[in-house]
């Protein structure tokens, strides 16, 4: 069977089974994250569907699991997942904002209410939409599941943030891509820490 490379994204999880007949012979299949193994997204998303393959192939599919930017950073995923190294990557469009900057509409404010709206619009336009036409298929990679998180908060640890105001001057840690635009017009300094990186003053986003 032929491996195709797949992604999970997270702007952005509808799960979609991305093997749906038995192979003729076993499969292993790389996947690779930036999450700690007891994430909530790998254990109510990708632990369960890795499961549910390997259970509906009767064992032929079976998956080397590699979490905690162990084969690489969030910012690598991409290009892990490009080139093979890995054939399933988690992959947040925000740090590779150059290869994918139409995902970026997920991070822009008042885009969406809840996680379940802008997760059911992304999924649309990713499978057959513009995403799917202009950035998923250039990248040559396929969309396996994906999530879109809830609208962010900004959290501080002294200053209180009540009003868009309170914003002026703030130093903010944000993940790049549209934060980074929307909390500069806004009149933050932003700080944008390599992934994984620690220390950063405050946590935000739009």
């Amino acid at each position: 069977m032929k491996k195709t490379p797949g992604m999970i994204g997270t702007v952005v999880a509808s799960i979609a089974i991305a093997i749906v007949s038995t192979p003729s012979q076993a499969l292993e299949l790389k996947v690779a994250d930036s999450f700690p193994a007891g994430h909530y997204l790998v254990r109510l998303m990708l632990k369960p569907w890795m499961d549910d393959v390997t259970k509906r192939t009767n064992g032929a599919v079976t998956f080397s699991y590699y979490p905690n930017q162990q084969i690489g950073k969030a910012a690598d995923m991409l290009r892990l997942t490009q080139s093979g190294v890995i054939d399933i990557g988690y992959i947040a469009p925000s740090y590779a904002s150059d290869k994918m900057p139409l995902s970026e509409v997920a991070q822009l404010p008042e885009a969406f209410h809840t996680s379940c709206e802008g997760t059911l619009a992304y999924w649309k336009s990713a499978r057959q939409g513009i995403l799917a036409k202009q950035e998923y298929a250039p990248n040559k990679i396929k969309l396996l599941m994906q999530v879109v998180l809830p609208p962010y908060q900004v959290f501080t640890t002294k200053q209180k943030v009540e009003s868009i105001n309170d914003l002026q001057g703030l130093k903010l840690r944000t993940t790049g891509g549209a934060q980074d635009l929307t909390l500069r017009a806004l009149g933050a300094v932003i700080y944008t820490p390599p992934y994984g990186e620690k220390g950063a003053v405050t946590h935000a986003s739009a």
